[in-house]
Formats: structure tokens, C-alpha cells, sequence
């Protein structure tokens, strides 16, 4: 058995290369083991509407095939995707977790979230973060809003970053200083996130922090726990080569 962890997918009904492999990742998960997928997932997410969306009908039929085969597929809000309820992630076969997840493996505890919330520099954002995550205002956005307007501020708002990030890592980093206070008061020695898209492991006042990296065109990376072997791997897959490079072992 092994955990799989994937963050920043950023899965769409245009970006069938991205689809694919993720179908094809999940293929070679075997019986037993389980994912974590920690946010962004999804390009934007603005609800389901009859899976009028073609890429939601795609998950759930991936989600279904991993169910047959007891693998558990545990799901992160990021902040493309945070409008997910429970009863939405239920209907794509994902079990959803809180914002913070504590994984324990092996007598360690690993706090698991998207990360966004640990990039304080842009201050706009951290404020529209915690008015967007207040359950209620999103039940009244969604019963007001049709999914056509929702769609309509989705792409103006992916529009936007993609003009502000013009590669893939985000250029603003994880706050450390921060993400040390999460790990004291999770009890926590290992922090592992996205968002970042900057696949790296730092070692900081004796916590370990670890980004997951991304998907993108290329490649794609991921981090596997082995129940063999105590220790957190990062790997990354080429779509061109049926070879996975193991970037780290931690």
C-alpha cells in the first residue's frame, strides 16, 4: 500500500493531454492504496450543473474505477476549487477533508494543506480568501448566481493570473515563518503543500516543508509513501518516456 499525494492539476474540459495522464496515473494505482489530491485540482470549479461540465463526467468515472478498487480519493479545497461542498465532492467520488489534514504514517504526523493560505504577501488575496471561505456567503453566491455568470468571473479571474504568472511556479512563496506556526499547533513535524508549483523540500528550524510541484505540460510530479519504507518520495513523470524520475527521498 501506498499514500499518493497531487496538487495543481488545474484539470479542464480543454486540457485533454493533462486528463489523460491523470487517468492514466490513477490506472497504475493498485489495491489498498489511497490519494490525497491538495488542491487545485480543478482549472476553476463554480459548481455542477447536470455535469454539464464534460470534465466532471470524466472524474466521476475515475473516481468510480478507483472505488472498485477500495482506493480512497481524499480531496483539499485550493483557491481555484474552494467553492466544492461535500455533497459536489460526494458526487465526483471525492471524500472531502478540512482545509488542514493531519496524516499520520509511521508514528509521524504530516499536516497536509494547499498552501495559499500560507502566501501572505498579497494581502488582497488573503482578504477575499477568508470572506470566499465563509460557508454562507457561498451558499447565497451559488443560489443567486447561474452557473453561466459564475463561469463568466471564473475565466476573468483565471485570465488574470495567468497575465500575473506568466510561468508556472507562483512567484510569491510560502511564508516559513508561518508555516511553522501551522506545524506547533498541528503538532506536526513535516508540512507538505502546493500551490507554489515549485516542486522542492526545505529544511527550516527542524520542520520539513515540501512542495508537491505541479502538472503541466510536460511532466507531471507526485509524492508517494511507501508502507514498505518509511521515508516520503518525490517523483516526476515525463508524458514522453514511460520513465519516472525520482527527484527526492526524504
Amino acid at each position: 500500500m501506498s499514500i499518493f499525494i497531487i496538487a495543481d492539476l488545474h484539470l479542464s474540459a480543454n486540457t485533454q493531454t493533462l486528463n489523460t495522464e491523470f487517468e492514466m496515473f490513477c490506472n497504475k494505482l493498485k489495491k489498498g492504496d489511497e490519494l490525497y489530491i491538495i488542491g487545485d485540482f480543478l482549472a476553476y470549479f463554480i459548481g455542477i450543473e447536470n455535469f454539464t461540465n464534460s470534465i466532471h463526467s470524466q472524474i466521476k468515472q475515475i473516481t468510480a474505477r478507483l472505488h472498485n478498487l477500495a482506493i480512497p480519493v481524499y480531496f483539499i479545497h485550493g483557491n481555484r476549487d474552494f467553492l466544492m461542498t461535500s455533497q459536489m465532492a460526494t458526487e465526483l467520488g471525492f471524500i472531502l477533508l478540512p482545509d488542514t489534514y493531519t496524516l499520520d504514517v509511521y508514528n509521524q504526523k504530516i499536516l497536509l494543506l494547499h498552501g495559499d493560505e500560507l502566501c501572505t504577501k498579497h494581502i488582497s488575496y488573503t482578504c477575499f480568501r477568508k470572506f470566499s471561505r465563509v460557508k454562507l456567503f457561498q451558499k447565497i453566491f451559488l443560489a443567486l448566481t447561474t452557473e453561466n455568470y459564475r463561469k463568466k468571473i471564473a475565466e476573468n479571474m483565471r485570465k488574470n493570473s495567468q497575465k500575473k504568472f506568466n510561468t508556472h511556479q507562483v512567484k510569491e512563496k510560502i511564508n516559513q515563518d508561518l508555516a511553522i506556526k501551522y506545524l506547533k499547533r498541528f503538532n506536526c513535524n513535516v508540512l507538505i503543500h502546493g500551490h507554489t508549483h515549485d516542486v522542492s523540500t526545505t529544511l527550516y528550524q527542524d520542520k520539513k516543508l515540501i512542495d508537491t510541484g505541479d502538472w503541466r505540460e510536460d511532466s507531471y510530479t507526485f509524492i508517494e509513501i511507501k508502507a514498505q519504507e518509511p521515508y516520503i518520495f518525490i517523483y516526476r513523470k515525463f508524458y514522453n518516456s514511460n520513465a519516472i524520475e525520482l527527484i527526492s527521498k526524504e
